[in-house]
């Protein structure tokens, strides 16, 4: 059984069980439940569903939610413990009523000794064998579809003249450590780290300083870009945090809404940071490019993801801020919180065996910290900040900072590393879960 015979199946189970029914919200739980429903929904000849992922109910007023039904999107459900948690969390909103959906159940002895699966509608059962046989093609529709949340910040912009995407990988390619993927067939897609861009940030706010990075995809006529500016440190500030930067400012009162909570006021000073250095960094980009000699019209946000992410009246405020943002003078100078924190940085020779070296390092802090359960499926996953892992003989921040980026862009996907290959299935498993949490964590 592989993808081709199950997506058509999946396609009319949600349209009979979810689209048909008038939910008010589907809600698809990140980040391969997303991504199997964007697959299925660009397939459709209807119109498509209105898809808001559970972030976006911390931006609408609670009066708008009220009584609301929605239904909660699940790619496969082990023991039932995510799309659960998920569902409690939006009737907590007020929502009047939430049923839970997924595309595949895992049927395994395992997971039956400890899952709650009561009120779940499911498409298909699996049993281990046929899900691992899924692996591989999860892997290449998570590799299709990337980025995906949280590159929820999405940029574009047009290149008139000819050649100037091979001009752009080229200038990439000297002035920061690039890294090329494999994707689409006539799309170019690749990821730049810029350690001049990386910013110097009180050790107040964060325990890391990571390295900035843009992931820039090219069409096939090589005239439209679009790139994601990412940079996600682990932060640890509290929410009595003054904030200065008019920008940041700006954002985090954009985030901020009257009826929420502190934990979720807490979220809103971390994304808050991350996009003002990420609009700083699209800025910086572009500068990039036309300091080059390369014309660049109109760049603009694109509101589709972020408007799912976090709803239309979030996503237009952030484009309006984007565009006052963009019009400054390319001639000003940066602020002094995001100065260059590297300079003259030698990358790594070899990234392929430092994303081995990080992940052998993960692995063996998730067997450590879950050795006393035995069924491998109530296995919690682990954080673990660029200080952690520096702090490992032979490794630097800057390399370690790179090695984790890049190995979370694989990290749900790659069959490419040998320490997957040679141990089978059960790594395979056991990387997806490291890889949920990430590297990088919030301190609450």
């Amino acid at each position: 059984m592989n993808m081709s015979e199950l997506f058509p199946q999946f396609k009319q189970f949600l349209e009979s069980e979810v689209l048909d029914k008038n939910f008010d919200y589907i809600v698809p739980i990140e980040t391969k439940g997303a991504l199997v429903l964007d697959e299925i929904i660009s397939t459709m000849e209807k119109p498509k569903p209105r898809v808001l992922y559970k972030r976006a109910f911390d931006f609408l007023d609670p009066e708008e939610i009220k009584g609301k039904k929605a239904a909660i999107i699940d790619d496969s459900v082990f023991t039932g413990k995510t799309i659960n948690k998920d569902t409690e969390n939006l009737l907590n909103k007020g929502f009047g009523e939430v049923k839970k959906y997924a595309f595949i159940l895992f049927d395994g002895k395992d997971t039956k000794e400890c899952r709650r699966i009561d009120g779940i509608n499911f498409s298909t059962i699996l049993k281990r064998e046929q899900y691992e046989n899924l692996i591989e093609e999860f892997s290449q529709l998570s590799l299709k579809f990337r980025p995906s949340n949280p590159d929820h910040l999405l940029f574009a912009a047009y290149l008139p003249e000819e050649n100037s995407s091979d001009i752009l990988f080229d200038i990439s390619r000297y002035t920061g450590f690039l890294v090329e993927y494999q994707r689409q067939p006539g799309c170019c897609t690749w990821s730049v780290h810029y350690p001049d861009w990386s910013p110097e940030i009180n050790k107040k706010i964060a325990r890391d300083i990571c390295s900035n990075k843009v992931r820039i995809n090219i069409d096939s006529i090589g005239h439209m870009v679009r790139f994601s500016a990412q940079f996600y440190p682990s932060l640890s500030i509290s929410s009595d945090l003054t904030i200065n930067d008019p920008i940041w400012k700006k954002c985090h009162e954009i985030l901020s809404k009257p009826w929420q909570d502190e934990e979720t006021n807490i979220k809103n000073l971390y994304e808050s940071f991350t996009i003002y250095i990420r609009l700083k960094q699209a800025k910086n980009f572009i500068s990039e490019i036309q300091n080059a000699g390369v014309t660049v019209d109109s760049p603009r946000m694109l509101t589709a993801r972020i408007g799912q992410y976090y709803g239309d009246q979030v996503a237009a405020e952030l484009k309006k801020l984007w565009r006052n943002v963009a019009e400054e003078s390319k001639q000003e100078e940066r602020s002094a919180s995001i100065e260059s924190g590297y300079r003259n940085i030698k990358y790594p020779d070899d990234i392929q065996e430092l994303m081995k070296q990080i992940m052998v390092i993960l692995d063996s802090d998730y067997r450590k910290e879950n050795e006393s359960q035995e069924n491998q499926y109530l296995w919690e996953s682990v954080g673990r900040d660029l200080d952690e892992i520096a702090s490992k003989p032979g490794l630097s921040k800057l390399e370690v900072s790179i090695g984790a980026e890049i190995l979370n862009d694989y990290g749900y996907c790659s069959p490419m590393f040998d320490l997957r290959q040679s141990n089978g299935m059960k790594e395979a498993k056991r990387s997806y879960r490291m890889s949920e949490t990430g590297t990088f964590r919030l301190y609450l």
